[in-house]
This record gives C-alpha cells, structure tokens and sequence, in this order.
C-alpha cells in the first residue's frame, strides 16, 4: 500500500502514457531501413549448428554430440539418428567433393512426444522465395545470405500440413542452380 507521503507528486500525462505505448508497440514490429527495405528475423540457415560449407570433420564431430550414425548412402552422404531430440528423429548429410557440406536435412519426428516445429518457425513465409500450398503438399524456399566462409545456399521446408514441416534442408546452391 502506498501512502501518501510516499506516492509520487506528479502523475504523467495521458498523452504520455500514449506515446509510451505506441513506441513499445512500434519496437515489436519490423524494422524499415531508410532504403525502405524491411529487416526482419533471418530464416535459419543452420540444423543444430550444421551449417554449409563446413568441412567433413567438423559436422561429424557436431553430430557425433547429438546422435549416432546410422548408415553410409550414396556417394558421399549418411544417415543420422538423433538422441532424445525433441523435434527431428534424423539429419541426412551430404558432401561435396572437396568434402565441405553440400546439404543438410532434418526429418521431423513422427511420434506422440514430438515437438512440432512449424515453417513460421524457421522464418517468415510471407517472405520465402517460392511456395507451395496444396492440400497436404506444403512448401517454402528462402535464400539464405552468404555470410563468413559459407556458400551461398537455399532453405527448403516441406510437409503434408499447413503449420507444422516434416523435413527441414539446407542446400547449397551451385553455380547458380539448385
């Protein structure tokens, strides 16, 4: 309970309060440059910190933290099955000749536990580059920026349902294609 002896002696403006509230509002949504482009949450361009272009060994090593491999694909590519992963059940790998990661792609886990991860999740979908919404075969494409050593590379999410993906890639884009 606040007395009067320690209750402020001013109260702050209405007008005030307002203006508060709109810049609070203000600062959730996204930012506009002064180029007029709008800056919003990247997609996400890594699996567990799988990221393109990284060489054979530090993938394996990353992988070897959260899972077990499962078995050995075509040319240059293994399956992995995750450990108590809440979300996917197994990353697909791929290198390319010069052994640095061509792609990555986590399946999603099936099962009752599961934690659904929605495409919204991975980024915005209003923003994607290509989309695909037919009945039960969904779809997003995003760019992904060239950053650091990395290649540049593409996001793929699919599923058979509006909200929630079934496989999450990362590809690197050569020469242009896909």
């Amino acid at each position: 309970m606040i007395n009067k002896a320690t209750r402020p002696k001013h109260r702050l403006p209405a007008a005030f309060i307002s203006l508060l509230c709109l810049t609070a509002s203000c600062l959730s949504m996204p930012y506009t440059s002064a180029s007029g482009m709008s800056v919003l949450k990247a997609v996400r361009s890594d699996i567990h910190g799988i990221r393109l272009g990284m060489t054979k060994a530090m993938v394996l090593k990353r992988l070897q933290t959260i899972g077990r491999k499962e078995r050995d694909e075509r040319k240059r590519q293994e399956v992995w099955a995750l450990n108590n992963d809440p979300h996917y059940s197994h990353i697909i790998i791929g290198f390319d000749p010069d052994m640095k990661l061509r792609y990555a792609t986590a399946l999603a886990r099936k099962d009752e536990a599961a934690r659904r991860v929605t495409y919204a999740e991975i980024g915005d979908v209003k923003r994607a580059v290509e989309k695909q919404t037919l009945p039960n075969n969904y779809q997003y494409i995003w760019k992904i920026a060239r950053q650091r050593n990395e290649p540049e590379g593409i996001v793929i999410v699919r599923g058979t349902d509006a909200q929630n993906l079934a496989s999450f890639s990362i590809k690197k884009v050569v020469g242009g294609d896909d």
